[in-house]
């Protein structure tokens, strides 16, 4: 598994601070945990520690450019659903649920831990996914309550603010969809080639096309994803290279890999 595994222990620690019944959330997150921890056991037994703690563990560390790197496309995306946010925050004597705005503010300063996890080999900038949905709740609730309320100057101020936070992020996310090889608003002002796609749906399903064209049984080489597009298997049963390939811990499977011939393409790996 490439990238960090989930942290949902951080964003449940943060909502316990903030629950109106505490004891209760804390009684329900204990037995949901024992309940599917004990089923993931069940499954997979020591393999679920090993692969998504111990392996993640020691794929190391990214090089310091790409953590500034990731950290700037990372902020970039976030900031204007972080300054919604704010001024929801700014805003709260006018929520009608204060307790679920604090859930909400809770929620979205949890989940913005795992963006620590930026700095291990593996991650990228899709760890931003978890922050953003209660920060769009809270831009969302910011955004009514502003032009629900009265409208001195200061307020007039805050809605140009609010208004040309949400051009960008609309400019982002239309720059993603309409160029997704390109997306010039979504990259960061200052980034290089990131963050585009790199095949488009043509492409990866004539690359199938290729992969279906192997022998049967013979293990594709080539990219993970492809493999699972055209329903074919890894080399050793391994749909993960990177992670096999860093993790001491799982030595063995990459030995079976490595085992693991004719390949199709040949000679990859």
């Amino acid at each position: 598994m490439r990238g960090p595994a989930p942290r949902p222990r951080r964003s449940a620690a943060a909502i316990a601070l903030v629950a109106a019944d505490r004891r209760r959330f804390l009684a329900g997150a204990a037995g949901t945990g024992i309940v599917l921890g004990a089923v993931s056991l069940a499954l997979y037994g020591g393999a679920l520690w090993d692969n998504v703690v111990t392996a993640q563990l020691q794929t190391g560390t990214q090089a310091p450019r790409l953590v500034l790197e990731y950290a700037e496309q990372a902020a970039w995306n976030l900031a204007p659903l972080a300054v919604l946010a704010l001024l929801a925050m700014a805003l709260r004597d006018r929520a009608r649920d204060p307790a679920l705005l604090r859930t909400l503010i809770a929620l979205a300063l949890g989940s913005a831990a795992i963006l620590a996890t930026l700095g291990k080999d593996g991650s990228y900038v899709n760890v931003v996914v978890p922050v953003e949905p209660p920060l769009v709740a809270l831009g969302a609730a910011g955004v009514t309550w502003l032009w629900a309320g009265p409208g001195p100057a200061r307020a007039r101020g805050l809605r140009v603010v609010a208004l040309a936070t949400v051009a960008l992020a609309g400019a982002q996310t239309a720059s993603l969809l309409a160029a997704p090889d390109d997306p010039a608003v979504f990259r960061h002002p200052w980034a290089g080639d990131y963050y585009a796609r790199i095949a488009a749906p043509g492409e990866v399903d004539a690359r199938a096309a290729r992969a279906r064209r192997c022998e049967p049984g013979v293990p594709f080489s080539g990219p993970p994803y492809i493999a699972f597009v055209a329903g074919r298997s890894m080399p050793g049963n391994q749909g993960d290279p990177f992670i096999i390939n860093r993790a001491d811990i799982l030595a063995s499977q990459l030995e079976a890999a490595r085992r693991d011939r004719p390949r199709c393409p040949a000679g990859r790996g």
